[in-house]
């Protein structure tokens, strides 16, 4: 199970941006991960995809550091840099849950 330190909320509606190019909606039932993208290709204007469809906040916190910033990282990366990349992850999503905590109290 995915733990950022904080106990997260249940929210039952809202909208959290992740990112520039990631948010997370949210209503009574789903967390749903989106991405921005362009709508067309000569467009300027912007649309969100979703990505996934949680029951759980930090479910869908986690399919987001692990398939958003996976899909990010270069070829070949020392183990240094690993763990430098993991801390900053995990301070990153404790930042996020603090914020839905801030945000839409700690539920029930």
């Amino acid at each position: 199970m995915f733990s950022i330190g904080v106990e997260l909320p249940k929210v039952t509606k809202g909208q959290l941006k992740l990112d520039e190019n990631y948010q997370l909606v949210c209503d009574d039932d789903n967390y749903v991960l989106q991405r921005k993208r362009k709508r067309a290709k000569n467009s300027k204007a912007n649309e969100w995809q979703n990505i996934g469809y949680w029951q759980d906040l930090g479910q869908a916190l986690q399919a987001y550091s692990n398939g958003v910033r996976r899909a990010s990282l270069p070829t070949t990366i020392t183990l240094e840099e690993l763990q430098l990349l993991q801390h900053a992850h995990s301070t990153q999503i404790r930042r996020i849950g603090e914020r839905c905590v801030s945000l839409w109290g700690k539920g029930s």
